[in-house]
């Protein structure tokens, strides 16, 4: 199939669970972020390395920049997610099959997109345990957390597109 064909996708009770999910942490982190602004420190951590460790440090109004992050990438995943049939597939898309994978890829992307924003609200509760010095909340394990959510989609995809014909 040289072209691929445009189609809208039905969205199934989970992919709106997901969706509300996604937006919802992000709503949740930046009202969070108002409710807490003024008991921050005025230095907290800016940059982890691989042990969830803070190596460098900023202005507590560094963290807008990590929800400016958060709410783009989000947002912008959303909207990519309205047209499939500009993804580039594992398997030929064909008449027979291009519903099935549009809408498995549309979901994956939903599913990546709920990880991204698991990843960068555990990076906000990180930061903001340490402004507030809550020791309970530093040691988030972010690359535990990172790897989980973006490998097993991935996989997942991968699996159900192959069974696709």
């Amino acid at each position: 199939m040289d072209k691929k064909p445009k189609y809208k996708i039905k969205k199934k009770p989970l992919d709106y669970c997901i969706s509300y999910l996604t937006f919802g942490l992000m709503i949740v982190c930046w009202m969070y972020f108002f409710f807490i602004y003024s008991s921050l420190s005025q230095r907290v951590p800016i940059h982890y390395n691989l042990l969830g460790e803070p190596d460098n440090y900023g202005d507590k109004n560094s963290i807008i920049g990590l929800l400016i992050a958060h709410t783009f990438l989000v947002i912008m995943i959303a909207l990519l997610n309205r047209v499939p049939h500009t993804f580039n597939y594992p398997h030929p898309i064909t008449r027979e099959n291009y519903q099935q994978h549009y809408y498995l890829a549309t979901q994956f992307l939903r599913f990546i997109n709920f990880g991204i924003s698991i990843v960068f609200a555990s990076l906000f509760l990180q930061t903001i345990a340490h402004g507030l010095d809550l020791e309970t909340l530093k040691n988030l394990p972010i690359l535990f957390i990172l790897i989980l959510v973006m490998l097993f989609p991935t996989v997942w995809y991968f699996y159900k597109a192959r069974r696709i014909h």
